[in-house]
């Protein structure tokens, strides 16, 4: 009996710095908490920021400032909403890829 309450006490103590932490609840689910966390981070920079890439940018050149700037905010909002409706539910996965792929193609530019 008291093998078996120290072997429950020592498997409870592991688990709680593994898959118990923070870290751990994240990874069992990581496309979600990853889509979550990114997700509302290209939100707020979609309502929030004032700057917008310049040169490889995923509109023309030509394109007036303001309008540049709100052109990058909508595509901030737009992938960003995909990666958190993944992250709600699971649906949109082809969005959510494509929204990863948008990260990473304009990761240097993910800034404010």
């Amino acid at each position: 009996m008291r093998h078996a309450v120290i072997h429950h006490l020592t498997h409870r103590l592991r688990y709680r710095r593994t898959w118990g932490s923070r870290i751990g609840r994240d990874c069992v689910d990581l496309d979600r908490s990853l889509c979550r966390w990114l997700g509302d981070r290209m939100m707020f920079l979609s309502r929030h920021t004032n700057t917008c890439p310049i040169g490889d940018a995923p509109y023309p050149d030509d394109l007036p400032a303001t309008d540049r700037l709100m052109h990058w905010r909508a595509l901030l909002g737009q992938h960003g909403a995909a990666l958190q409706g993944y992250a709600s539910d699971g649906s949109g996965r082809d969005a959510a890829v494509q929204a990863l792929r948008f990260v990473a193609n304009h990761l240097g530019q993910l800034w404010d």
